[in-house]
């Protein structure tokens, strides 16, 4: 074995070696707690998930073979406006003011 591998191997195992104080412990601890504790949420919100979807996947067959809605026909003149767009406005007034063409 050459000295480097064995400096290595002496600092891996010196490192394995010192104690956690006892703050560094409560605060692994706290979070390992905590990430088992999200882990519990998502397992939750996934099993919901996949009651959901079985749920969806045992709807009535008729609901899932229904036609697609046949398209509304729209009388020729009146593309563009709404039922309410044919209501009758009167006529404007006719311009009484001057044209100049030389402005052109």
């Amino acid at each position: 074995m050459k000295p480097a591998e064995q400096n290595l191997e002496q600092a891996a195992g010196q490192a394995m070696e010192i104690p956690m104080e006892q703050a560094e412990q409560q605060q692994v601890w706290a979070v390992l707690a905590s990430q088992g504790a999200m882990i519990g949420r998502h397992e939750q919100l996934l099993q919901q998930i996949l009651t959901q979807l079985q749920t969806l996947s045992l709807a009535p067959p008729v609901l899932q073979s229904m036609p697609p809605a046949a398209p509304e026909l729209v009388p020729q003149g009146s593309i563009g406006q709404s039922p309410q767009a044919e209501s009758h406005l009167p006529s404007p007034e006719k311009y009484a003011g001057v044209f100049c063409f030389n402005a052109l």
